[in-house]
């Protein structure tokens, strides 16, 4: 109802004219910028919630990657992520805003202050180490005449679990590349994902989609690149080549009933490998037969021969046609050897070879023209998490058009000698090694098992330090499996004792592995955590949600 000495649209419009009025300015009060609105935003209850319930399900993921594979594959799909560092980044800017947007902060909200600049720290902290922490490996025995190559007695070198690299090593330089993990095996076609699970496989897109090879520019004038790598890697005498050559192998596999398919073995007629037993079995390589000599191998009746024990003899030979041919046989004596079977051998064909035994016998490889030597190849179904697995790379070596082609094997110790051109090139695919400023030397390393069993009940490692930065006494120090060691922001853990001999007495020689650990970001965490509860103390002493001033 509207008054009878005003117009009847009056109201409305009144209410259109406040609408479209310019906002008045409040003394004191900013008008909000849209840089202000964004910091706002950032700093929102919404975004931090959201935040928080992502961060708990990538933790979960962690967990779950580092309990199926190993640390090294939760680093490389979880923890050392591009995601996951945006993250860590997205909630520290979340903290931080949630705090400035309160300004001008007033006494009741110290304990909010106290608390957020607390879990930035935690923020800080968790980035510090994840990309400057270090977890490593260090090797000691407890013989001082004894070393292997990879451990002693005395050491300060620290062998990185989750980095590692390509050292060069030359007349003129020695220096370490560092070389990016990728726990899985790859090639410039991608990632060979056929035995992975799709959370696994959504990961590794997610952190690579396409691996391209890997480009390392090393000191000297040409280019190292990573072409392919795989799980796991061994060492064959043999490899095929273009070359005219008299040497031909072959790689047999026997299967017993007993024990189920037996190792692998390679023969042929190179030195070394004509002749090898074989459990109850004597393997030997006769050669190359012409057409004659191939009748006669196959149509063998009975001989004599000098192999004493042996239950079944096996003759391989390959003829002039290029196939491979078999002759078993079987003791009926001392020295003397009846027929069994005879017949050529296919490729991936099993075939019987001692009737009475049951043993069958598989062509892997054959190898007409074959040369000698020490090679790498991968080896396939080896999964990700295997202590035993030895990764490889191919690699391929370029100085303008001169090329070199070759494998390197994981390893600790183990180098590959690389010609190019007139240039020879030391190098070898290793962890990251780093030399600590002071020695430890282990004086004495003690296991004590269960009653009954070989199970380790305690272990313990009496160790020497010598610091090479102070000129004190060495510091005597003993490590049990609770009880780590602490010294110049480095962390000692007992982990594990391997016999590897005895000594002239007859007294078990041990080698010692010890946990190795470097936090940068311990301090700003625990300052971080003391901060959190500091400002939560404050908040419930002060009341900070119920107090308000009296103006309000």
């Amino acid at each position: 109802m509207t008054r009878p000495d005003l117009p009847a649209n009056t109201d409305a419009q009144n209410l259109r004219r406040t609408a479209n009025a310019a906002p008045s300015k409040v003394p004191g009060v900013r008008t909000p910028t849209p840089r202000w609105r964004l910091a706002r935003w950032l700093g929102a209850l919404q975004v931090a919630i959201v935040l928080l319930a992502v961060f708990a399900a990538a933790l979960l993921l962690g967990t779950w990657v580092e309990s199926r594979y190993d640390q090294k594959t939760a680093h490389f799909l979880v923890y050392g992520a591009w995601w996951f560092v945006l993250l860590l980044v997205l909630l520290g800017m979340n903290i931080l805003f949630a705090a400035v947007k309160k300004w001008p902060w007033k006494r009741h909200q110290t304990g909010f202050l106290m608390t957020h600049v607390g879990l930035l720290l935690l923020v800080g902290g968790g980035l510090v180490s994840n990309l400057t922490g270090f977890h490593g490996v260090m090797h000691l025995l407890d013989h001082p005449a004894v070393a292997d190559g990879i451990a002693a007695q005395t050491s300060n070198v620290c062998v990185h679990r989750v980095r590692e690299g390509i050292r060069w090593l030359d007349e003129r330089h020695d220096q370490t590349l560092p070389l990016p993990i990728r726990p899985f095996p790859w090639s410039d076609g991608g990632w060979q994902m056929r035995d992975l699970d799709l959370v696994t496989r959504g990961l590794l897109w997610l952190r690579d989609p396409r691996p391209l090879p890997i480009r390392l520019q090393p000191p000297a004038p040409c280019e190292l690149v990573i072409e392919e790598a795989v799980r796991d890697s061994t060492i064959v005498p043999f490899q095929a080549t273009d070359v005219a050559t008299e040497v031909l192998a072959a790689e047999l596999q026997l299967h017993s009933p007993a024990t189920g398919l037996l190792p692998r073995f390679w023969c042929g007629n190179a030195d070394g490998f004509r002749s090898m037993r074989l459990g109850p079995a004597q393997v030997v390589f006769q050669g190359v037969l012409d057409r004659d000599a191939a009748a006669t191998f196959l149509a063998g009746d009975e001989f004599e021969s000098e192999t004493a024990g042996a239950r079944g003899l096996l003759q391989i030979a390959a003829a002039a046609d290029g196939r491979l041919l078999f002759h078993s046989w079987l003791n009926a004596d001392d020295n003397r050897w009846i027929h069994d079977r005879a017949g050529e051998l296919r490729s991936d064909e099993p075939v019987e070879i001692w009737g009475a035994m049951r043993w069958s016998l598989t062509v892997r490889q054959f190898l007409p023209r074959a040369e000698v030597g020490q090679f790498v190849v991968p080896v396939e179904g080896a999964g990700a998490s295997e202590n035993r697995a030895t990764p490889a790379v191919r690699c391929r070596l370029i100085r303008g058009t001169e090329r070199a082609e070759f494998w390197l094997r994981r390893s600790e110790s183990q180098w590959t000698a690389v010609r190019l051109g007139e240039r020879m090139i030391q190098l070898a695919y290793q962890p990251e090694i780093r030399e600590l400023d002071f020695a430890i030397t282990l004086s004495r390393g003690e296991q004590i098992t269960d009653a009954g069993t070989e199970m380790p009940a305690s272990q313990a490692s009496y160790l020497l330090i010598q610091d090479g930065v102070s000129s004190r006494a060495a510091l005597a120090r003993r490590i049990t499996m609770n009880q780590p060691l602490e010294y110049r922001g480095y962390l000692f853990y007992q982990s594990s004792f391997q016999p590897v001999g005895r000594d002239h007495q007859g007294r078990p020689i041990l080698r010692c592995a010890l946990v190795v650990t470097r936090d940068p970001g311990v301090r700003l965490k625990y300052c971080g955590a003391a901060m959190v509860a500091l400002g939560i103390a404050c908040m419930f002493y002060m009341r900070a949600y119920s107090i308000r001033p009296w103006w309000t």
